[in-house]
């Protein structure tokens, strides 16, 4: 397989999250990683998507997503931006044969999410959605608590994550 060049929607802190993600793939993974390119990032504040861009190591920067979709560099979206754009973003991708991994929530309603997993499956593109924080390491350090008993027994729960 080559190399899989990646396009970041939204340079957010999730946006971070996932970049920096795939940019340490190969350090934690040696050769059994996956070749990833960080291709592109896409913020609509120039001064953000350029700070990702320095920051994070991609080969250049955007204001606009559209641009994203007909770059050949790129063989995989991630959208972490605003939620009112994922639709429109989605599917564009997935029309354009990127495949897309797309934040929490996929749309803003039932009808909108369909939409999306209806041009994902026509499009016949891999797509996932971002649901859960289990690999953030405060949530660790809390499994491994309620794990060891030090917390006794667990009969309620309720999380606050706070970004910004």
């Amino acid at each position: 397989m080559g190399s899989i060049g990646v396009a970041v929607v939204g340079m957010g802190w999730m946006g971070e999250v996932h970049a920096r993600s795939y940019a340490q793939l190969r350090s934690r993974f040696g050769d059994e990683a996956p070749d990833i390119r960080l291709v592109v990032c896409v913020d609509d504040v120039e001064a953000r998507a350029e700070g990702s861009r320095a920051k994070l190591g991609f080969d250049k920067c955007v204001t606009d997503w559209r641009k994203v979709i007909q770059d050949d560099e790129v063989t995989a979206v991630i959208v972490a931006s605003p939620n009112a754009t994922h639709r429109e973003i989605c599917e564009m991708a997935s029309a354009n044969g990127k495949h897309v991994f797309c934040e929490k929530p996929v749309g803003r309603n039932g009808v909108e999410t369909a939409s999306i997993e209806h041009a994902a499956r026509e499009a016949n593109i891999v797509s996932g959605v971002g649901y859960n924080y289990r690999h953030v390491p405060v949530v660790g350090q809390i499994q491994n608590l309620i794990a060891s008993g030090t917390l006794g027994e667990i009969t309620h729960y309720r999380g606050r994550f706070l970004v910004g």
